[in-house]
């Protein structure tokens, strides 16, 4: 077989070589790497340190040669900084806005970088100290423990004209402190001088059960109370419309009844808070779960928050109106608002139906503002996910106002991180247009809830209610299963003390009322001889403590 070989010649080949190697030379000569951009990246101080007061303006300087941007940590309301973005060598300010009443040292990080260059970043830490309060004591003046041989709870508590207090709630019993009974669980009234000394006492009821759960005084020196019958037409009470009803009292200074009324529908009505406006009429709310029948209107759902004005000289109804959605409203407290009308707090569940708004979850803090005829001026919810139980109102300083509670969610809507299953929660509210100024919670490893609240003449907040918590979150040490528990509030929601009262068994508070010199927490106690429990009658006793705040 022949092949036939091609053969180049010599030359060709050469010039072939010297061809590639040339391609080769320029390729390797083309892909030597350039030498980087050089960046720089410099701050004048890493820490501005800033005292207590607001308004303090810190300069730093940056040192760059392309374009920064400085980012300021998510939520801070206190450090406002001149300009956060820049090219090159430039300065800023780093201002503080807002004194720091928190009792802590706070601090964020600045962080300064640049936007395409590749340098380290710089961070800048902002130190703010803290007001340093007055420290404030807070020591017991005197308790009480009333009661007898049944069960007897104390669920409101006013302050009086001539210095003292009146108490109200609920007994069983038919000795000691009770003198007398009308049948089933009665309403129970004391009035007490100002070092807590019983100057008369009443019961008040039919055959069936009837207790106090709120009181007002009134402008021509008596009382008005509000709580719930079963009875029908014996004893105290007039006739019942179905189930359980408003029972509105109106008695003199002496505990004399001068007129009351039982007022709903064939369903359950029930009663939480009463006020007086500043035109002297009696305002009670609570909820129905009537409709169209007795003295309730239309209900909107299967439980509706329902609001009355009464006339003060014969208790006869002004004016009535049922506010809900398709769920379940109440309202749980009251307030008198300027214009003759009333704030008004409670719990919705509805949402977006009816009367109520978006709400946040489970049953939020429902708050209205009505005008002198019941009509909505304002209504404002408030929550998170899970559920938030309103039970106390009052109006603040600077035309505000302050719901409290509890709350069972946790950093979600309206509500900040939780301390354990229940936490007490706080607000302040615009009372001009019902927004949420601030808010704040409190609370240990388990169960806390505030029942009562008392602004003071210097704006001063005060919390009343229980905590099952022990040495945990903000609460101290704790007695024995739950205890009285008593939180102090500066204008801003910060706690400035709390105290934790009690015995080895159960305590409850209700209510406060403002004195000269402190306030009156009541409640209920089922210790005996402990803690700071003394003495004990039944299965449960009236406990009243005056704290004296100095």
């Amino acid at each position: 077989m022949n092949i036939r070989k091609t053969i180049f010649p010599s030359p060709f080949v050469a010039l072939l070589i010297a061809a590639l190697a040339l391609f080769s030379c320029k390729k390797t000569k083309d892909e030597v790497p350039q030498p980087e951009p050089s960046y720089h990246l410099n701050v004048s101080t890493a820490l501005v340190q800033c005292g207590a007061a607001a308004g303090t303006n810190t300069n730093v300087s940056i040192d760059a040669n392309a374009e920064w941007k400085i980012t300021v940590p998510s939520g801070t309301d206190w450090v406002e900084v001149s300009k956060t973005t820049g090219t090159g060598n430039d300065s800023i300010q780093v201002k503080v806005t807002k004194e720091n009443n928190t009792g802590i040292k706070r601090t964020i990080t600045l962080t300064v970088a640049l936007v395409n260059g590749k340098a380290q970043a710089k961070q800048i830490t902002v130190e703010q100290d803290f007001l340093v309060a007055d420290p404030v004591s807070i020591s017991i003046a005197w308790k009480k423990l009333l009661g007898g041989n049944g069960n007897d709870y104390g669920y409101s508590i006013i302050k009086t004209p001539d210095g003292g207090y009146l108490l109200s709630g609920r007994t069983t019993s038919n000795n000691g402190d009770i003198t007398s009974t009308k049948g089933g669980i009665d309403m129970w009234v004391a009035k007490l001088d100002a070092a807590g000394t019983i100057t008369w006492a009443k019961t008040y009821g039919g055959n069936a059960d009837e207790y106090a759960v709120a009181a007002s005084n009134t402008t021509d020196g008596g009382y008005v109370l509000t709580g719930f019958t079963l009875s029908n037409n014996n004893g105290d009470v007039g006739q019942n419309h179905g189930a359980t009803d408003f029972w509105v009292l109106k008695i003199d200074a002496t505990g004399g009844i001068q007129w009351q009324k039982s007022l709903g529908g064939s369903g359950d009505d029930r009663p939480y808070a009463i006020a007086v406006t500043t035109e002297g009429k009696i305002g009670v709310a609570g909820y129905t779960m009537s409709n169209n029948s007795g003295d309730v209107g239309g209900n909107h759902g299967s439980q509706d928050m329902w609001v009355l004005l009464l006339d003060n000289g014969n208790g006869n109804v002004l004016s009535n109106k049922t506010f809900g959605g398709s769920g379940d409203e109440a309202a749980k407290a009251l307030a008198p608002a300027p214009d003759g009308g009333l704030y008004v707090g409670g719990n919705a569940s509805s949402s977006n139906n009816g009367d109520v708004g978006a709400t946040k979850g489970g049953a939020d803090f429902w708050i209205l503002q009505l005008d002198k005829n019941l009509s909505i001026v304002w209504k404002s919810s408030f929550g998170g996910t899970n559920i938030e139980d309103l039970t106390a109102l009052s109006t603040g300083a600077n035309n505000t106002l302050i719901a409290t509670g509890s709350t069972k969610s946790n950093s979600t809507g309206d509500v900040g991180t939780a301390k354990g299953g229940e936490d007490v929660w706080v607000l302040q509210i615009n009372a001009a247009n019902g927004a949420l100024n601030w808010q704040k919670g409190f609370g240990g490893v388990n169960n806390d809830a505030a029942k009562g609240v008392l602004v003071k003449a210097d704006g001063t907040i005060v919390l009343a209610g229980y905590t099952y918590s022990n040495n945990s979150g903000d609460v101290e040490a704790n007695h024995g299963a739950g205890d009285f528990w008593i939180i102090g509030l500066n204008g801003s929601g910060n706690a400035t003390w709390k105290k934790a009262l009690g015995g080895d068994n159960e305590e409850l508070a209700y209510a406060i009322a403002e004195s000269t010199d402190g306030f009156a927490v009541a409640g209920a106690t089922m210790s005996k001889n402990s803690g700071d429990v003394e003495g004990g009658y039944g299965n449960s006793d009236v406990w009243v403590v005056k704290l004296k705040d100095e």
